[in-house]
């Protein structure tokens, strides 16, 4: 903590945390957000403390106390659901589609 100092350390921290946040939620889809404040918690926490090591700072415990989405990310994240849905559904009928000229084939 002396290396960095008392501003640099709630600089790097504000940071950190906000880049957690966004790669964390990148990573799911919308309806999981609300319900994954523990397994964000712990991946933040490992993360922090990745972090922070080289200055001697370890974190104890991570809580998430509240989770707030706002309009546009509720948006982002609907739309990366329905592409999910899209492209399984396309999936699926490409396989469909390769097994029927398969068999017609034999």
């Amino acid at each position: 903590m002396y290396r960095l100092g008392a501003a640099r350390f709630d600089e790097l921290l504000a940071s950190e945390i906000d880049e957690n946040t966004r790669t964390f939620v990148n990573s799911i889809w919308l309806g999981e957000v609300l319900d994954l404040k523990g397994e964000m918690a712990k991946k933040m926490l490992s993360e922090l403390n990745q972090k922070f090591s080289m200055f001697g700072i370890y974190f104890d415990t991570c809580n998430i106390t509240n989770v707030h989405v706002s309009e546009q990310l509720s948006k982002a994240l609907e739309e990366k659901t329905k592409v999910k849905y899209a492209l399984a559904n396309h999936i699926k009928d490409y396989e469909n589609k390769k097994l029927t000229l398969e068999n017609e084939q034999n």
